[in-house]
């Protein structure tokens, strides 16, 4: 449900299933990642079951949330279904894709 804020934009609060996950380390960046949009004021993880991730997300923005995942340092986002309470979404982390990259060589 949507909730307005001091700026007249609305806050709601949005389930974002993510896949493939294969280590903590890559969701704990992501979630990271998450959080640092702008318009994101919070996030609870829901479940982690078989790679795939769901994130409870708190958002204002006029910018969509499918949008800003787009934005995501890092990660690659696909998104692959949405609707005002709902986004899935294909995960690439990048420094799995070029993994030279993360390391510096």
């Amino acid at each position: 449900p949507a909730t307005p804020t001091n700026f007249g934009e609305e806050r709601e609060e949005v389930l974002l299933v993510a896949s493939p996950f294969s280590s903590f380390r890559t969701i704990n960046s992501f979630t990271s990642s998450l959080r640092a949009l702008p318009g994101v004021s919070g996030t609870t993880i829901r479940r982690f079951q078989k790679g795939s991730l769901q994130v409870s997300v708190e958002y204002a923005g006029v910018v969509p949330l499918s949008r800003r995942l787009s934005e995501m340092p890092g990660f690659r986002v696909r998104i692959v279904g949405a609707s005002p309470a709902r986004i899935e979404a294909v995960v690439e982390a990048l420094e799995e894709v070029h993994p030279a990259i993360s390391r510096g060589d």
